[in-house]
């Protein structure tokens, strides 16, 4: 977990110190204070570290290493959606250097480490690189994900690639790629099934016990039914033959252990389900993803009522 930020020259923040809780914190401020600059600010540092990683070497992020930066684009700017590199910056000079820097700090086997990265614009290109690190190899970096408020759902989503789902959520738009996040927890409890069945005829009772109990897709489905009284429903899929995610949502009741549908209710797409759901939906899918460590959410109680804002943050405390 991250527990403290550091800002140079970052959009409207200038130079700042954040101090993150354990667990939830909880970003507060009046309209236009920066409050989400801070969650972009965290999404810009993992895009660059990301950047660094498969463009340069993983050795890129750590103490000691020198070598000059790499450079990218506009368009395969991914975290946040803007017209220029230049409103990255609170007062960009021009040839100033890495001027922009955002480090990120948290304790690993109660040691603190740190990443420093550091920002320069030219020639309409964004360079990035590591300013200061105390990492070493085989340490752990924490996975940071930005999530804005929902929009943007279609009645056709295609399968992307994770750097197209990222440039939608960086674009506001993180219902452009729901069912894509739904479908991927989907296929990999597809998997554990098989894997846990193997040449048996089907799966042991100890077995659906913990896939019940671990499962990201199957506690997805448990926390919906405890409160829309419905599951979710994703249509075969398969990457090398299917274009399109097709995902339902159908209401009924537990029947010993299982879910059984109310024969009267019939499947629909979630897109025509209401607005707090998809909101509700969109958080708590990104919230139980496993590989995500930190889950930056912009105005997650937008579109819900005042029972569901309690609801969904109960819930974000437990997991």
């Amino acid at each position: 977990m991250i527990h403290k930020l550091q800002i140079t020259n970052f959009k409207r923040l200038g130079t700042k110190e954040i101090i993150l809780k354990d667990n939830i914190s909880l970003v507060v401020g009046g309209n236009n204070s920066g409050k989400t600059s801070v969650l972009h600010a965290l999404a810009v540092w993992e895009y660059a570290k990301q950047v660094l990683i498969y463009e340069k070497n993983p050795r890129a992020l750590y103490h000691g290493f020198s070598g000059d930066g790499y450079g990218v684009t506009l368009d395969d700017f991914t975290p946040i959606n803007i017209p220029s590199f230049r409103y990255l910056w609170t007062n960009l000079k021009a040839d100033s250097g890495y001027t922009l820097a955002i480090s990120c700090f948290w304790i690993l086997n109660d040691t603190e480490k740190h990443l420093k990265i550091g920002l320069a614009y030219g020639q309409e290109k964004l360079y990035i690189k590591t300013l200061d690190s105390n990492i070493n190899e085989g340490d752990y970096i924490p996975h940071v994900v930005y999530l804005p408020t929902f929009a943007g759902i279609n009645s056709k989503e295609e399968w992307h690639t994770p750097s197209v789902r990222n440039k939608y959520i960086g674009q506001g738009l993180a219902g452009s790629v729901l069912r894509n996040q739904i479908m991927e927890l989907f296929l990999h409890n597809q998997e554990i099934r098989k894997e846990r069945k193997g040449d048996r005829s089907k799966i042991l009772e100890s077995d659906l016990k913990w896939i019940r109990e671990n499962d990201a897709y199957e506690l997805l489905n448990q926390t919906i039914f405890s409160i829309f009284k419905g599951m979710l429903y994703p249509k075969a899929f398969n990457p090398n033959f299917h274009t399109h995610v097709l995902v339902n949502f159908r209401k009924g009741e537990i029947v010993n252990k299982r879910f059984k549908p109310f024969a009267d209710y019939k499947e629909r797409d979630i897109m025509v389900e209401g607005s707090g759901f998809l909101q509700w939906l969109s958080v708590y899918t990104m919230a139980v993803t496993p590989n995500i460590d930190v889950l930056l959410l912009d105005e997650p109680d937008a579109h819900l009522h005042c029972s569901l804002q309690s609801e969904l943050f109960t819930h974000l405390q437990r997991i």
